[in-house]
């Protein structure tokens, strides 16, 4: 789990957000006026009932971020709002497609 200064504020808005749309998630990066990254993860009862699943799958795309922290450029917001499709994906190609999305906002 990320420690507190890490983690995006509910009541944040982004200012002018990157959006990326991809078949498991959408992605969405805005700077921030900090010297560190923050990181939230939204998925709704919609998605699955269950708590546990759903925390499963935030935790999947959060050890990503966990371990890849110091080469993402530092000083921004990333939001990541997970969809129904990422239930049966492996973690793998989830971190692959969330690779993509910093490259493609030109994080890494």
């Amino acid at each position: 789990m990320f420690s507190k200064q890490f983690r995006l504020p509910a009541t944040t808005v982004l200012q002018n957000p990157k959006h990326i749309q991809t078949p498991y998630f959408s992605f969405k990066v805005g700077k921030n006026l900090l010297e560190h990254n923050r990181y939230g993860f939204v998925i709704s009862k919609q998605v699955d009932k269950r708590a546990t699943v759903r925390n499963s799958i935030k935790r999947k795309i959060r050890s990503f971020f966990e371990s890849q922290n110091t080469k993402i450029t530092q000083g921004v917001d990333v939001l990541i709002i997970i969809k129904k499709a990422a239930l049966d994906v492996e973690t793998k190609e989830l971190w692959k497609v969330v690779e993509d999305c910093l490259k493609e906002s030109h994080l890494v």
